[in-house]
């Protein structure tokens, strides 16, 4: 690709883009196909993923909503009294509150490296922990909201929801996901060099880091 092609203007493609949909939109209004509803405003660059021609309007089927379903799962909060837990001071008194207010346990990394940089957030269902090393970075995410298709035949994760850890690859970014006290964890490592670092090239970090999480909660000893 030569380099003026490569840094011309995307204001003049997305116009061009919308010019040449509205010219085929009145093509295909003109021979009486039907199309898109007057009077709805669309983005430039949004315009040209659009279909031009909407050949049939429906609703979803009812019994199509009705099979999706969404159910939140109360942690197992005996066995997380049991974990293995780590001392609340290793953490701000900010993450700490969040921690003990998440719906469901926290599970954090035996790493003071890690534990220095670490970004907590909560949700209804879900925390989140996120951070940072010299050249890779870790997030952490758990939930108990199980969403499924019935009919569907996918899992996302089936070895993970059994019990047994699954690690996999995905853009160079290495994840490991398992269940544990009834809520599905996963954790990501990501690497500036994936495929040199031996963090992201090799599986021995995400296990050893996910052989190492423990609970973050006030009710450790300090």
């Amino acid at each position: 690709m030569d380099v003026a092609t490569r840094h011309r203007d995307p204001r003049l493609r997305y116009a061009f883009s919308g010019t040449v949909s509205t010219l085929a939109m009145s093509v295909v209004c003109t021979l009486g196909v039907g199309c898109a509803e007057p009077g709805t405003e669309t983005s430039p660059a949004h315009a040209s993923s659009q279909p031009l021609v909407t050949l049939e309007r429906s609703e979803p089927r009812a019994e199509a909503a009705a099979d999706a379903s969404f159910k939140t799962i109360e942690p197992d909060r005996e066995a997380a009294a049991r974990a293995e837990r780590l001392s609340p001071e290793r953490v701000s008194e900010d993450v700490l509150k969040l921690a003990v207010a998440s719906p469901v346990p926290v599970l954090l990394p035996d790493h003071d490296a890690l534990l220095a940089t670490l970004q907590l957030t909560t949700g209804p269902t879900w925390y989140g922990a996120s951070m940072r090393g010299e050249d890779f970075g870790v997030v952490i995410h758990g939930t108990n909201a199980r969403h499924s298709l019935p009919g569907s035949g996918l899992k996302e994760h089936p070895d993970a929801q059994a019990g047994r850890p699954v690690l996999s690859r995905t853009h160079a970014i290495v994840t490991v996901s398992f269940e544990s006290f009834d809520v599905a964890y996963s954790l990501d490592i990501d690497c500036q060099d994936p495929l040199k670092n031996p963090r992201c090239a090799e599986d021995a970090f995400a296990w050893e880091l996910v052989e190492g999480l423990k609970l973050l909660g006030a009710e450790a000893t300090r």
